[in-house]
């Protein structure tokens, strides 16, 4: 992995004046796993999808549909977008009529 490689030599030769800043793509074990320390210069943003009723709803219902389950959460992230695209479409037709 890339990313990895970059981190631990950036570490090991002590080039860290400054953070480093990553995106979700650095939220594996793999990755996180292999960092010494659970170093503090790391810092990674993504989404946040709460593991709640409502996810597994999707999950399960995703599921019943597609015969197995999503192979990410931005499953359910791009299944949000679509929904209120759709309800943004349906009411400007409705205005418009």
């Amino acid at each position: 992995m890339e990313n990895f490689s970059f981190f631990i030599e950036n570490r090991f030769l002590q080039l860290n004046p400054l953070p480093i800043i990553g995106s979700h793509h650095a939220l594996t074990n793999q990755f996180l796993e292999g960092i010494p320390n659970n170093d503090a210069g790391l810092y990674v943003a993504g989404p946040y999808i709460p593991m709640n009723d409502n996810y597994q709803n999707f999950v399960n219902r995703y599921t019943e549909i597609y015969g197995e389950p999503p192979t990410s959460y931005s499953t359910a992230l791009a299944y949000d977008a679509a929904m209120i695209l759709f309800r943004a479409i349906a009411q400007a037709s409705t205005e418009i009529s």
